[in-house]
Protein backbone atom coordinates (compact mmCIF):
# COMPACT_ATOMS: atom_id res chain seq x y z
CA UNK A 1 0.00 0.00 0.00
CA UNK A 2 1.02 3.66 -0.84
CA UNK A 3 2.43 5.74 1.76
CA UNK A 4 0.42 8.63 2.39
CA UNK A 5 2.41 12.11 2.48
CA UNK A 6 2.61 15.55 3.69
CA UNK A 7 3.08 18.24 0.98
CA UNK A 8 4.47 21.81 2.20
CA UNK A 9 4.87 24.34 -0.55
CA UNK A 10 6.52 28.19 -0.65
CA UNK A 11 7.66 29.84 2.54
CA UNK A 12 6.00 28.04 5.03
CA UNK A 13 7.78 24.90 3.54
CA UNK A 14 11.03 26.85 3.70
CA UNK A 15 10.79 28.42 7.02
CA UNK A 16 10.68 24.91 8.33
CA UNK A 17 13.32 23.67 6.22
CA UNK A 18 15.69 26.55 7.83
CA UNK A 19 13.98 25.74 11.80
CA UNK A 20 15.58 21.86 10.73
CA UNK A 21 18.85 23.15 9.43
CA UNK A 22 19.35 25.56 12.30
CA UNK A 23 18.58 23.09 14.87
CA UNK A 24 21.50 20.55 13.66
CA UNK A 25 23.85 23.70 12.74
CA UNK A 26 23.15 25.08 16.45
CA UNK A 27 24.29 21.55 17.88
CA UNK A 28 26.77 20.82 15.92
CA UNK A 29 28.76 24.25 15.73
CA UNK A 30 29.11 24.38 19.63
CA UNK A 31 32.06 21.97 19.07
CA UNK A 32 33.85 24.27 16.62
CA UNK A 33 37.54 25.05 17.48
CA UNK A 34 40.37 24.46 20.25
CA UNK A 35 37.69 26.01 22.90
CA UNK A 36 34.92 24.20 21.75
CA UNK A 37 32.18 22.24 24.21
CA UNK A 38 31.43 19.20 24.07
CA UNK A 39 28.18 17.09 23.38
CA UNK A 40 26.86 14.19 25.45
CA UNK A 41 24.58 12.28 23.09
CA UNK A 42 22.22 9.79 24.64
CA UNK A 43 22.40 5.98 22.25
CA UNK A 44 19.80 4.10 21.22
CA UNK A 45 20.12 2.25 24.88
CA UNK A 46 20.00 4.86 26.90
CA UNK A 47 23.89 4.86 27.40
CA UNK A 48 25.83 8.35 27.12
CA UNK A 49 28.09 8.83 24.58
CA UNK A 50 30.75 12.25 25.26
CA UNK A 51 32.18 13.29 21.81
CA UNK A 52 33.34 16.88 20.18
CA UNK A 53 33.38 15.08 16.65
CA UNK A 54 30.90 17.31 14.68
CA UNK A 55 29.52 14.55 12.37
CA UNK A 56 28.90 12.20 15.05
CA UNK A 57 26.82 14.81 16.51
CA UNK A 58 25.02 15.72 13.09
CA UNK A 59 24.12 12.27 13.01
CA UNK A 60 22.45 11.59 16.00
CA UNK A 61 20.17 14.24 15.28
CA UNK A 62 16.82 12.98 14.24
CA UNK A 63 13.61 15.77 14.46
CA UNK A 64 10.28 15.01 15.28
CA UNK A 65 8.43 17.38 12.63
CA UNK A 66 8.92 15.93 8.93
CA UNK A 67 10.00 18.79 7.46
CA UNK A 68 12.39 19.97 9.72
CA UNK A 69 14.03 16.80 9.56
CA UNK A 70 14.47 17.19 6.03
CA UNK A 71 16.16 20.04 6.33
CA UNK A 72 18.84 18.51 9.24
CA UNK A 73 19.32 15.56 6.95
CA UNK A 74 19.96 17.74 4.13
CA UNK A 75 22.67 19.89 6.29
CA UNK A 76 23.84 16.61 7.98
CA UNK A 77 25.16 15.26 4.19
CA UNK A 78 27.17 18.21 3.96
CA UNK A 79 28.76 17.26 6.94
CA UNK A 80 29.27 13.22 6.10
CA UNK A 81 30.55 14.04 2.61
CA UNK A 82 33.45 16.28 3.58
CA UNK A 83 33.98 14.15 6.22
CA UNK A 84 34.24 10.96 3.53
CA UNK A 85 36.24 13.32 1.24
CA UNK A 86 38.95 14.63 3.26
CA UNK A 87 38.61 12.90 6.58
CA UNK A 88 37.59 16.53 8.71
CA UNK A 89 36.34 19.65 8.20
CA UNK A 90 32.36 18.51 9.41
CA UNK A 91 31.65 20.93 11.50
CA UNK A 92 33.02 24.48 9.42
CA UNK A 93 30.71 22.28 6.35
CA UNK A 94 28.13 22.65 8.36
CA UNK A 95 28.53 26.22 9.86
CA UNK A 96 29.20 27.81 6.60
CA UNK A 97 26.19 25.83 4.71
CA UNK A 98 24.02 27.33 6.98
CA UNK A 99 25.26 30.75 7.11
CA UNK A 100 25.18 30.47 3.51
CA UNK A 101 21.60 29.95 3.79
CA UNK A 102 20.60 32.40 6.33
CA UNK A 103 22.62 34.83 4.28
CA UNK A 104 21.08 34.33 0.99
CA UNK A 105 17.28 33.91 2.23
CA UNK A 106 18.12 37.67 3.96
CA UNK A 107 18.81 39.15 0.56
CA UNK A 108 16.60 37.67 -1.48
CA UNK A 109 14.02 38.60 0.92
CA UNK A 110 14.65 41.48 1.20
CA UNK A 111 15.31 42.50 -2.70
CA UNK A 112 12.72 40.30 -4.36
CA UNK A 113 13.51 41.33 -7.80
CA UNK A 114 16.58 39.57 -7.70
CA UNK A 115 16.28 36.29 -9.77
CA UNK A 116 17.21 33.25 -7.91
CA UNK A 117 18.73 30.96 -10.52
CA UNK A 118 21.30 34.04 -11.90
CA UNK A 119 22.13 34.53 -8.18
CA UNK A 120 22.88 30.62 -7.71
CA UNK A 121 25.29 30.68 -10.79
CA UNK A 122 26.92 33.66 -10.06
CA UNK A 123 27.50 32.04 -6.11
CA UNK A 124 29.24 28.67 -8.10
CA UNK A 125 31.20 31.08 -10.45
CA UNK A 126 32.62 33.15 -7.03
CA UNK A 127 33.10 29.93 -5.55
CA UNK A 128 35.14 28.96 -7.82
CA UNK A 129 37.44 32.06 -7.82
CA UNK A 130 37.54 31.50 -4.15
CA UNK A 131 39.10 27.93 -4.26
CA UNK A 132 41.27 29.37 -6.61
CA UNK A 133 42.56 31.68 -4.46
CA UNK A 134 43.00 28.96 -1.33
CA UNK A 135 45.29 26.58 -3.76
CA UNK A 136 47.36 29.32 -4.71
CA UNK A 137 47.73 29.83 -1.12
CA UNK A 138 49.02 26.52 -0.03
CA UNK A 139 52.08 25.19 1.75
CA UNK A 140 53.26 21.87 2.02
CA UNK A 141 53.82 20.57 5.23
CA UNK A 142 56.69 20.05 6.95
CA UNK A 143 57.34 17.48 9.87
CA UNK A 144 57.30 19.61 12.56
CA UNK A 145 53.67 21.02 11.01
CA UNK A 146 52.63 17.49 10.78
CA UNK A 147 52.03 17.19 14.21
CA UNK A 148 50.10 20.51 14.63
CA UNK A 149 47.67 19.19 12.09
CA UNK A 150 46.93 16.07 14.06
CA UNK A 151 47.12 17.47 17.29
CA UNK A 152 44.36 19.96 15.80
CA UNK A 153 42.21 17.48 14.93
CA UNK A 154 42.40 15.67 17.96
CA UNK A 155 40.86 18.60 19.49
CA UNK A 156 44.33 19.82 20.97
CA UNK A 157 45.22 16.78 22.48
CA UNK A 158 49.70 17.11 22.31
CA UNK A 159 49.94 13.25 23.05
CA UNK A 160 47.29 11.98 20.38
CA UNK A 161 48.96 14.48 17.81
CA UNK A 162 52.42 13.33 18.30
CA UNK A 163 51.50 9.42 17.73
CA UNK A 164 49.26 10.16 15.12
CA UNK A 165 52.17 12.07 13.52
CA UNK A 166 54.66 9.84 14.38
CA UNK A 167 52.74 6.75 12.84
CA UNK A 168 52.54 8.42 9.25
CA UNK A 169 56.30 9.29 9.82
CA UNK A 170 57.24 5.75 10.59
CA UNK A 171 54.82 4.54 7.39
CA UNK A 172 55.32 7.39 4.74
CA UNK A 173 52.71 9.56 2.61
CA UNK A 174 51.47 6.43 1.00
CA UNK A 175 51.49 4.11 4.39
CA UNK A 176 48.76 2.21 6.45
CA UNK A 177 47.06 3.85 9.42
CA UNK A 178 44.55 1.68 11.91
CA UNK A 179 43.48 1.81 14.83
CA UNK A 180 43.23 -0.38 17.52
CA UNK A 181 42.06 -0.87 21.53
CA UNK A 182 45.03 -1.04 23.45
CA UNK A 183 45.28 -3.38 26.41
CA UNK A 184 46.02 -1.06 29.22
CA UNK A 185 45.69 2.70 29.44
CA UNK A 186 48.21 3.93 27.30
CA UNK A 187 48.14 5.37 23.87
CA UNK A 188 50.93 4.69 21.60
CA UNK A 189 51.95 3.11 18.16
CA UNK A 190 53.47 0.02 16.53
CA UNK A 191 54.58 -1.08 13.35
CA UNK A 192 53.09 -4.21 12.17
CA UNK A 193 53.23 -6.50 9.40
CA UNK A 194 50.07 -5.29 6.51
CA UNK A 195 49.35 -3.33 3.35
CA UNK A 196 46.86 -0.89 2.31
CA UNK A 197 45.04 -1.44 -0.93
CA UNK A 198 43.70 2.30 -2.85
CA UNK A 199 40.35 0.67 -3.27
CA UNK A 200 37.12 0.71 -0.65
CA UNK A 201 34.17 -1.90 -0.63
CA UNK A 202 32.38 -2.54 -3.67
CA UNK A 203 29.14 -2.24 -2.08
CA UNK A 204 27.62 -0.38 0.70
CA UNK A 205 25.61 -3.53 1.91
CA UNK A 206 28.74 -5.08 2.91
CA UNK A 207 29.38 -2.48 6.02
CA UNK A 208 29.59 -4.20 9.31
CA UNK A 209 30.29 -0.75 11.34
CA UNK A 210 27.24 1.72 10.48
CA UNK A 211 28.38 3.90 12.85
CA UNK A 212 31.99 4.89 10.72
CA UNK A 213 30.47 3.46 7.44
CA UNK A 214 33.61 0.41 7.71
CA UNK A 215 33.55 -3.02 6.72
CA UNK A 216 35.68 -5.05 8.77
CA UNK A 217 36.70 -8.64 9.13
CA UNK A 218 38.65 -10.51 11.43
CA UNK A 219 40.64 -13.50 10.56
CA UNK A 220 39.69 -13.70 7.05
CA UNK A 221 40.67 -15.73 4.21
CA UNK A 222 41.50 -14.19 0.94
CA UNK A 223 40.67 -14.65 -2.57
CA UNK A 224 43.02 -12.69 -4.91
CA UNK A 225 41.40 -12.32 -8.94
CA UNK A 226 43.12 -10.98 -12.04
CA UNK A 227 39.91 -12.26 -14.17
CA UNK A 228 36.20 -10.88 -13.46
CA UNK A 229 34.27 -12.88 -11.61
CA UNK A 230 31.31 -13.59 -13.87
CA UNK A 231 29.04 -16.07 -12.82
CA UNK A 232 28.57 -17.81 -9.13
CA UNK A 233 29.93 -21.22 -10.31
CA UNK A 234 32.80 -19.41 -10.35
CA UNK A 235 33.14 -18.76 -6.73
CA UNK A 236 30.68 -20.90 -5.23
CA UNK A 237 34.00 -23.24 -3.76
CA UNK A 238 35.66 -20.65 -2.00
CA UNK A 239 32.45 -19.77 -0.33
CA UNK A 240 31.57 -23.01 0.92
CA UNK A 241 35.45 -23.20 1.94
CA UNK A 242 34.55 -19.86 4.07
CA UNK A 243 31.19 -21.04 5.64
CA UNK A 244 32.67 -24.65 6.33
CA UNK A 245 35.92 -22.54 8.10
CA UNK A 246 34.15 -20.34 9.67
CA UNK A 247 36.09 -17.75 8.65
CA UNK A 248 34.94 -14.25 6.50
CA UNK A 249 36.28 -13.70 3.15
CA UNK A 250 37.81 -10.64 1.24
CA UNK A 251 37.82 -11.33 -2.29
CA UNK A 252 40.05 -8.40 -4.38
CA UNK A 253 38.48 -9.10 -7.83
CA UNK A 254 36.79 -7.58 -10.63
CA UNK A 255 32.83 -8.73 -9.91
CA UNK A 256 30.14 -8.56 -12.29
CA UNK A 257 26.94 -7.13 -11.18
CA UNK A 258 24.59 -10.06 -11.07
CA UNK A 259 27.19 -11.72 -9.02
CA UNK A 260 27.82 -8.54 -6.72
CA UNK A 261 23.58 -8.66 -6.80
CA UNK A 262 23.61 -12.24 -5.24
CA UNK A 263 26.93 -11.47 -2.80
CA UNK A 264 24.77 -8.34 -1.41
CA UNK A 265 21.44 -10.29 -0.80
CA UNK A 266 23.47 -13.26 0.97
CA UNK A 267 25.18 -10.30 3.04
CA UNK A 268 22.15 -8.88 4.36
CA UNK A 269 20.39 -12.45 5.17
CA UNK A 270 23.27 -13.25 7.34
CA UNK A 271 24.54 -16.02 5.18
CA UNK A 272 27.74 -14.65 4.20
CA UNK A 273 30.51 -12.63 6.18
CA UNK A 274 32.37 -10.86 2.75
CA UNK A 275 33.91 -8.25 1.80
CA UNK A 276 34.60 -7.47 -2.23
CA UNK A 277 37.41 -5.04 -3.48
CA UNK A 278 38.00 -4.16 -7.15
CA UNK A 279 41.90 -4.26 -7.96
CA UNK A 280 43.97 -1.41 -8.39
CA UNK A 281 46.00 -0.45 -11.58
CA UNK A 282 45.64 -1.79 -15.21
CA UNK A 283 47.14 -4.04 -17.70
CA UNK A 284 50.78 -5.77 -16.12
CA UNK A 285 51.28 -2.85 -13.27
CA UNK A 286 47.80 -4.21 -12.09
CA UNK A 287 48.56 -8.08 -12.03
CA UNK A 288 52.36 -6.84 -10.48
CA UNK A 289 50.18 -5.43 -7.64
CA UNK A 290 48.19 -8.63 -7.02
CA UNK A 291 51.22 -10.73 -7.38
CA UNK A 292 52.29 -8.63 -4.54
CA UNK A 293 49.04 -8.82 -2.48
CA UNK A 294 48.84 -12.86 -3.25
CA UNK A 295 52.55 -13.16 -1.51
CA UNK A 296 51.53 -10.94 1.68
CA UNK A 297 48.67 -13.49 2.36
CA UNK A 298 50.06 -16.57 0.79
CA UNK A 299 47.06 -16.44 -1.90
CA UNK A 300 47.72 -17.35 -5.63
CA UNK A 301 46.44 -15.15 -8.20
CA UNK A 302 43.43 -16.96 -10.36
CA UNK A 303 45.17 -15.61 -13.37
CA UNK A 304 45.53 -16.89 -17.06
CA UNK A 305 49.14 -16.13 -16.54
CA UNK A 306 49.45 -18.02 -13.60
CA UNK A 307 47.42 -21.12 -14.90
CA UNK A 308 44.81 -20.87 -11.81
CA UNK A 309 41.44 -20.37 -13.11
CA UNK A 310 37.86 -21.22 -11.68
CA UNK A 311 38.02 -24.48 -13.19
CA UNK A 312 41.12 -25.79 -10.76
CA UNK A 313 40.15 -24.24 -7.85
CA UNK A 314 41.62 -25.76 -4.15
CA UNK A 315 41.93 -24.66 -0.72
CA UNK A 316 45.71 -23.90 -1.52
CA UNK A 317 44.80 -20.75 -3.61
CA UNK A 318 43.25 -18.92 -0.61
CA UNK A 319 45.39 -16.92 1.58
CA UNK A 320 44.69 -15.32 5.15
CA UNK A 321 45.05 -12.18 6.64
CA UNK A 322 45.09 -11.34 10.66
CA UNK A 323 42.22 -8.16 9.83
CA UNK A 324 40.31 -6.05 6.99
CA UNK A 325 39.58 -2.89 7.51
CA UNK A 326 37.31 -1.48 4.34
CA UNK A 327 36.15 2.29 3.58
CA UNK A 328 34.86 3.67 0.84
CA UNK A 329 38.22 4.66 -0.22
CA UNK A 330 40.81 2.22 0.96
CA UNK A 331 40.97 -0.93 2.73
CA UNK A 332 44.07 -1.74 5.27
CA UNK A 333 44.97 -5.30 5.84
CA UNK A 334 46.76 -6.51 8.99
CA UNK A 335 48.95 -10.12 8.00
CA UNK A 336 48.89 -12.65 9.65
CA UNK A 337 52.81 -12.92 10.47
CA UNK A 338 52.80 -16.22 8.49
CA UNK A 339 54.51 -14.70 4.87
CA UNK A 340 57.43 -12.54 6.24
CA UNK A 341 60.31 -14.45 4.59
CA UNK A 342 58.02 -14.26 1.46
CA UNK A 343 57.23 -10.41 1.31
CA UNK A 344 61.23 -9.70 1.66
CA UNK A 345 62.40 -12.14 -0.80
CA UNK A 346 59.78 -10.42 -3.04
CA UNK A 347 60.90 -6.84 -2.00
CA UNK A 348 63.89 -7.88 -3.12
CA UNK A 349 62.85 -8.49 -6.83
CA UNK A 350 61.29 -5.66 -7.59
CA UNK A 351 64.11 -3.54 -5.98
CA UNK A 352 66.63 -5.18 -8.29
CA UNK A 353 63.94 -4.23 -11.15
CA UNK A 354 64.19 -0.64 -9.90
CA UNK A 355 67.91 -1.13 -9.80
CA UNK A 356 67.95 -1.97 -13.33
CA UNK A 357 66.66 1.41 -15.01
CA UNK A 358 65.20 -1.08 -17.90
CA UNK A 359 61.69 0.35 -17.26
CA UNK A 360 62.56 4.15 -16.44
CA UNK A 361 59.09 5.42 -16.48
CA UNK A 362 57.80 3.08 -14.75
CA UNK A 363 59.84 3.53 -12.01
CA UNK A 364 57.45 5.47 -9.70
CA UNK A 365 55.20 2.22 -10.00
CA UNK A 366 58.21 -0.40 -8.61
CA UNK A 367 58.50 2.54 -5.29
CA UNK A 368 54.99 2.22 -5.07
CA UNK A 369 55.27 -2.17 -4.72
CA UNK A 370 58.28 -1.46 -2.65
CA UNK A 371 56.59 0.54 -0.31
CA UNK A 372 53.73 -1.99 0.08
CA UNK A 373 55.72 -4.96 0.42
CA UNK A 374 58.19 -2.84 3.27
CA UNK A 375 55.97 -0.53 4.49
CA UNK A 376 53.89 -2.34 7.01
CA UNK A 377 50.82 -0.58 8.22
CA UNK A 378 51.33 1.78 11.34
CA UNK A 379 48.46 0.48 13.89
CA UNK A 380 47.42 3.12 16.66
CA UNK A 381 46.60 1.13 20.42
CA UNK A 382 43.86 3.99 21.83
CA UNK A 383 43.68 3.26 25.78
CA UNK A 384 41.32 4.89 28.10
CA UNK A 385 40.15 4.27 31.63
CA UNK A 386 36.24 4.08 30.70
CA UNK A 387 34.29 2.62 27.63
CA UNK A 388 33.00 6.46 27.05
CA UNK A 389 36.09 7.78 27.23
CA UNK A 390 37.84 5.23 24.99
CA UNK A 391 35.34 5.90 22.41
CA UNK A 392 35.84 9.47 22.00
CA UNK A 393 39.03 9.52 22.21
CA UNK A 394 38.80 6.96 19.09
CA UNK A 395 36.77 9.52 17.33
CA UNK A 396 39.70 11.73 17.70
CA UNK A 397 42.06 9.45 16.65
CA UNK A 398 40.13 8.71 13.90
CA UNK A 399 39.72 12.70 12.77
CA UNK A 400 43.53 13.10 13.43
CA UNK A 401 44.65 10.32 11.33
CA UNK A 402 42.72 11.42 8.20
CA UNK A 403 43.85 15.03 8.38
CA UNK A 404 47.24 14.34 8.43
CA UNK A 405 46.82 12.40 5.14
CA UNK A 406 44.98 15.00 3.89
CA UNK A 407 47.73 17.44 4.83
CA UNK A 408 50.32 15.04 3.15
CA UNK A 409 48.45 14.65 0.00
CA UNK A 410 47.51 18.31 -1.16
CA UNK A 411 49.00 20.63 1.28
CA UNK A 412 48.10 23.11 4.42
CA UNK A 413 46.32 26.14 5.14
CA UNK A 414 46.18 28.72 8.22
CA UNK A 415 43.93 27.00 10.40
CA UNK A 416 41.10 28.67 13.20
CA UNK A 417 39.28 29.74 9.35
CA UNK A 418 41.71 32.42 9.10
CA UNK A 419 41.85 30.91 5.47
CA UNK A 420 38.52 31.33 5.20
CA UNK A 421 38.28 34.45 6.45
CA UNK A 422 40.95 36.21 4.30
CA UNK A 423 39.31 34.64 1.80
CA UNK A 424 36.51 36.85 2.29
CA UNK A 425 38.48 39.85 2.39
CA UNK A 426 40.80 38.95 -0.59
CA UNK A 427 36.33 38.59 -2.21
CA UNK A 428 35.50 41.73 -1.01
CA UNK A 429 38.38 44.27 -2.61
CA UNK A 430 37.77 42.18 -5.98
CA UNK A 431 34.01 43.16 -5.39
CA UNK A 432 33.71 46.30 -3.41
CA UNK A 433 32.46 48.55 -6.14
CA UNK A 434 29.00 48.40 -7.28
CA UNK A 435 28.63 46.85 -10.82
CA UNK A 436 25.92 46.30 -14.04
CA UNK A 437 25.42 42.85 -12.66
CA UNK A 438 23.03 42.86 -9.20
CA UNK A 439 23.12 39.22 -8.66
CA UNK A 440 26.69 39.15 -8.91
CA UNK A 441 26.61 41.94 -6.02
CA UNK A 442 24.37 40.13 -4.18
CA UNK A 443 25.89 36.41 -4.37
CA UNK A 444 29.10 38.13 -3.69
CA UNK A 445 27.57 39.84 -0.47
CA UNK A 446 26.27 36.47 0.14
CA UNK A 447 29.45 34.86 -0.14
CA UNK A 448 31.42 37.77 1.72
CA UNK A 449 29.39 37.41 4.58
CA UNK A 450 29.49 33.63 5.40
CA UNK A 451 32.95 33.29 5.01
CA UNK A 452 34.09 34.98 7.98
CA UNK A 453 31.82 32.43 10.18
CA UNK A 454 34.20 29.68 11.05
CA UNK A 455 36.52 31.97 12.48
CA UNK A 456 33.55 34.27 14.36
CA UNK A 457 32.05 30.77 15.57
CA UNK A 458 35.41 29.68 16.69
CA UNK A 459 36.08 33.41 18.94
CA UNK A 460 32.50 33.04 19.87
CA UNK A 461 32.89 29.39 21.31
CA UNK A 462 35.84 30.86 23.23
CA UNK A 463 33.86 33.31 25.53
CA UNK A 464 34.34 36.59 22.77
CA UNK A 465 31.38 38.71 23.01
CA UNK A 466 29.87 39.65 18.75
CA UNK A 467 31.27 43.06 19.67
CA UNK A 468 35.00 42.05 20.37
CA UNK A 469 34.83 39.18 17.15
CA UNK A 470 33.85 42.09 15.28
CA UNK A 471 37.13 44.15 16.25
CA UNK A 472 39.28 41.46 15.99
CA UNK A 473 38.52 41.25 12.70
CA UNK A 474 38.62 44.87 11.75
CA UNK A 475 42.37 44.71 12.91
CA UNK A 476 43.15 41.37 11.17
CA UNK A 477 41.47 42.69 7.59
CA UNK A 478 44.39 44.06 5.97
CA UNK A 479 47.22 41.71 6.74
CA UNK A 480 48.53 38.18 5.43
CA UNK A 481 46.78 35.15 5.26
CA UNK A 482 48.61 33.16 7.98
CA UNK A 483 47.02 35.93 10.61
CA UNK A 484 44.72 34.14 12.23
CA UNK A 485 43.39 34.79 16.30
CA UNK A 486 44.97 31.80 18.69
CA UNK A 487 41.77 30.99 20.95
CA UNK A 488 44.02 29.91 23.51
CA UNK A 489 46.91 32.76 23.91
CA UNK A 490 43.74 35.05 23.16
CA UNK A 491 45.71 37.10 20.54
CA UNK A 492 46.51 37.50 17.10
CA UNK A 493 49.10 35.40 15.73
CA UNK A 494 50.72 33.90 12.66
CA UNK A 495 48.83 30.56 12.51
CA UNK A 496 51.84 28.92 10.85
CA UNK A 497 54.82 29.56 13.54
CA UNK A 498 51.89 28.79 16.27
CA UNK A 499 51.06 25.70 14.94
CA UNK A 500 47.23 26.42 14.17
CA UNK A 501 47.09 24.57 10.79
CA UNK A 502 44.41 23.10 8.84
CA UNK A 503 45.25 20.45 5.68
CA UNK A 504 43.64 22.72 2.23
CA UNK A 505 41.67 19.31 1.28
CA UNK A 506 39.57 19.80 4.22
CA UNK A 507 39.34 23.51 3.83
CA UNK A 508 38.51 23.81 0.28
CA UNK A 509 36.35 20.29 0.87
CA UNK A 510 34.05 21.89 3.51
CA UNK A 511 33.46 25.02 1.77
CA UNK A 512 32.63 22.99 -1.85
CA UNK A 513 30.20 20.60 0.21
CA UNK A 514 28.45 23.31 2.20
CA UNK A 515 28.15 25.90 -1.06
CA UNK A 516 26.43 22.50 -2.70
CA UNK A 517 23.74 22.33 -0.23
CA UNK A 518 23.11 25.58 0.49
CA UNK A 519 22.35 25.96 -3.54
CA UNK A 520 20.28 22.63 -3.32
CA UNK A 521 17.96 24.62 -0.18
CA UNK A 522 17.27 27.86 -1.99
CA UNK A 523 16.18 26.30 -5.01
CA UNK A 524 13.64 24.54 -3.01
CA UNK A 525 9.84 25.37 -2.83
CA UNK A 526 7.96 22.27 -2.02
CA UNK A 527 8.74 19.11 0.23
CA UNK A 528 7.13 15.96 0.00
CA UNK A 529 7.55 13.63 3.24
CA UNK A 530 5.81 10.79 4.83
CA UNK A 531 3.25 11.35 6.68
CA UNK A 532 3.26 11.02 10.02
CA UNK A 533 1.69 11.53 13.86
CA UNK A 534 2.75 15.18 15.03
CA UNK A 535 3.45 16.13 18.35
CA UNK A 536 0.50 18.15 19.12
CA UNK A 537 2.54 21.67 19.89
CA UNK A 538 3.24 21.28 16.44
CA UNK A 539 0.08 20.16 14.52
Amino acid sequence: MPIEKFVDFGDEANLFLRQGINTLANAVKTTLGAAGKTVIIEDDFGKPHVTKDGVTVAKSINLSHPVEHMGASIIRDASVKTGDIAGDGTTTSVVLAQDIIKHATDKMQGEPHLNHNVVRERMRAIGEDILKYLKDNTKKVTKKQLQSVATISANNDPLLGRVVAEAFQKVGTDGAVSIETSSNQKTYVKVVDGTRIKRGYASNYLITDREKSLCVLENALVLVADKEIKKWADIQFYLEASITQKRPLLIVGEVEQNVMANINNNKLRGALDICVVAPEGVGSNRLELLEDLAVMTGATVVSDDTGVDWTNVGVGNMGSVKKVVSSANHTILTLDGTTSKEIKDQAKVVKSLLDSKDDPHNNWHYKDRISRLAGGVATIYVGAYTEVELKEKKDRVDDAVCATRAALEEGILPGGGAALYHASIYLFKKNMKPSSDQEHDAAAFILYNSLTSPIATIMINSGKTGAEVDDILRDMADKPIETGFDVIEKQTVDMYKSGIIDPAKVTTTAFKNALSVAEIVLQTNCIVTNKRELPKDEE
